[in-house]
């Protein structure tokens, strides 16, 4: 084995060698490298081997990636997501929660629904509930709900599901009466009438269309295009 190369005094991108130490237990016991403990720029100490330092592999006590990763997600909170359906389905989540002005509070804040600290801190709020949306299953075809409608918005009662599910499980489903027949949910109604679709029949619903109201055909784009954006407001 050849002469160790004294490292002592010298700087390896943002750690400053200290001293030769001893293996850390953590290494594997057929490394025969020398270890040198380093204080990085920001303080912290690290046990770092010759060969990591010299050759650039370990460059920071781990703060280097803690500032990327805190960049990375700082940038899709504030930039890159705010514009996509997911950032827009978690901010209705939260004014639907803790505006008092929003038009859903009453059945959300208003009855003691909370958004959960995990979703709402302040640097990863989003970021948390994006990773645990990609985790679980979401789609741009999915909404979120609640699988306790009592309960709150976090990780353990939350699922993403179809619109029709969602509106099956809804506390209170409005039901209509057309031609004569009597249906529980608008689901069931739009079921029968599949060229209005669900969400025209619901949109139309609650702006105070009754009856065969409910089932005219859709006049244009307009109404279809209303219905999409008002639907999102609120999924």
């Amino acid at each position: 084995m050849g002469k160790i190369k004294d490292l002592k005094g010298m700087k390896f991108n943002r750690l400053l060698v200290l001293e030769k130490t001893d293996k850390p237990k953590t290494a594997n016991k057929n490394n025969r490298q020398s270890f040198w403990l380093c204080i990085c720029d920001c303080g912290n100490k690290k046990t770092v081997a010759s060969y990591s330092l010299t050759h650039g592999e370990t460059k920071s006590c781990g703060c280097i990636l803690t500032e990327v990763l805190l960049d990375r997600n700082k940038k899709m909170q504030k930039h890159n997501m705010t514009g996509e359906r997911i950032y827009r389905i978690y901010d209705n989540m939260k004014r639907r929660c803790r505006d008092k002005n929003n038009k859903s509070f009453k059945d959300y804040g208003g009855r003691g629904i909370t958004v959960c600290d995990y979703w709402l801190d302040r640097e990863k709020g989003f970021i948390n509930f994006y990773n645990w949306s990609m985790e679980n299953g979401y789609n741009d075809s999915l909404t979120i709900d609640r699988v306790d409608n009592d309960g709150n918005y976090e990780p353990n009662n939350c699922k993403w599901t179809t619109i029709k599910e969602q509106a099956r499980n809804k506390r209170s489903n409005s039901r209509a009466t057309v031609n004569g027949k009597y249906y529980n949910t608008l689901i069931e109604l739009s079921e029968d009438y599949p060229k209005i679709g669900y969400k025209n029949i619901c949109n139309r619903y609650f702006h105070g269309d009754r009856d065969d109201r409910l089932i005219r055909a859709v006049a244009n784009n307009g109404e279809k295009n209303k219905v999409h954006r008002e639907w999102h407001e609120l999924h």
